[in-house]
């Protein structure tokens, strides 16, 4: 087999083993995210090269790998709403010093929270 044909097998596994972590409970999205990987592999963009579409399936896989939670809806008939997220161990935990310095950045240019204008009218 080919390096090519490899790398491209290797993605396509590691593509459905992301989509099987990100929506193991939920069939219907796993179902159709599958689908929609099996037809992307069966009908490629081919404009782009094929290291090209491999580095894109891989990018896509790490992303529902560690950025892709789902949350199940507890107990809908009491308040407060709840929800029982899945977080597993590749889920990416950040500590939201990034977040926080963007907030900062902008009150200091009074630019007001999430970019909105703090302009009085």
């Amino acid at each position: 087999m080919s390096s090519g044909k490899a790398a491209s097998l290797n993605a396509y596994r590691n593509a459905l083993r992301a989509t099987r972590i990100a929506f193991n409970q939920d069939t219907a999205t796993l179902a159709a995210s599958r689908e929609q990987i099996r037809n992307g592999f069966r009908n490629p963009d081919t404009s782009k090269a094929v290291e090209e579409r491999i580095k894109h399936i891989e990018e896509i896989s790490r992303f529902l790998r560690r950025n892709v939670v789902q949350g199940k809806l507890e107990d809908p008939e009491n308040a407060p709403t709840k929800y029982k997220l899945n977080i597993h161990e590749e889920t990416e935990l950040g500590d939201n010093d990034s977040v926080k310095k963007a907030k900062k950045i902008l009150m200091d240019k009074n630019q007001g929270c999430c970019g909105g204008s703090s302009a009085k009218i």
